[in-house]
Order: structure tokens, then sequence, then C-alpha cells
């Protein structure tokens, strides 16, 4: 969905999330540490919390619900056909050994926070690389 935000007279043009399929993968790990809906509009918006304070939106209401999916489950668990414009196997079978014992090493690094969050895109990538190999999948 398109938003216009008047910046100090200047008018920009923001596209806006509406339901989870729009979020992408760096808004997702940064929507962790939002606090609140002023944090979620500057995520959303690119645009600096404490100056989208005094910023006009168009529609604020209609905005501010459009948040409302937050709020709704999604299915995470369905596996996507690509990552980043990387295609993801249709098959998640580990196919060598490496691949098994990189992700067992991350995985165990692994602690409730936002960092080990950011490690599924890495998981991911040691998946769709063809033919597996470390380097590439970390890169």
């Amino acid at each position: 969905m398109k938003i216009q935000i008047d910046l100090n007279g200047v008018k920009v043009e923001r596209n806006f999330p509406i339901r989870w399929e729009d979020v992408t993968f760096e808004q997702l790990i940064k929507l962790v540490q939002c606090k609140d809906d002023n944090e979620r509009l500057s995520l959303f918006t690119g645009v600096d919390a404490a100056t989208l304070k005094v910023a006009k939106i168009g529609n604020l209401e209609g905005v501010i619900t459009c948040l409302s999916f937050l709020t709704r489950e999604t299915d995470f668990f369905t596996v996507p056909t690509t990552c980043m414009g990387y295609d993801i196997p249709k098959n998640l079978a580990m196919e060598t050994i490496g691949q098994y014992q990189d992700l067992k090493l991350e995985a165990s690094t692994m602690i409730n926070d936002v960092q080990s969050f950011e490690k599924y895109a890495h998981f991911c990538a040691i998946f769709a690389c063809k033919p597996y190999d470390y380097a590439n999948a970390k890169s």
C-alpha cells in the first residue's frame, strides 16, 4: 500500500506493508526490537521515529489499522520457494554431512536474541547453496 507523508512541507510516498508477505526479512528482524506503533511506523516508512512524530501522514488512522496484521498469526512454517532471489529446494532434506555439521554448529550458538534470529537466513543459504560450500552459504 502506498502512503503519503508530509515531512516539513516535502511530500514523500512510501510503500507500507499490509500483510506479513509484504514484510522483508530485514524488517522482520528489526520488528522484534520495536516497542510501540511509532517505532513500527518508523521501521516500515524508513522515517526516523522522532521526525515521524511531527510528520503528517495521510489517512493515519487507516495506516495504523493496517498494522493490525502484526497481531495475526502467520504460517512461518510454510517453506518459501525463494529467499533473497535464491531458490529453496522443495525437499529440505540435508544432502551432505557438511550441511548437517554446519547447521548443528550454528544452532548450538543460538540464544533468544535478535542476532540468533538473523541466523535463519544463513540456515536457508545452507540448504539453497548448490553444490554445498560453507563459504558460499555464508556470503
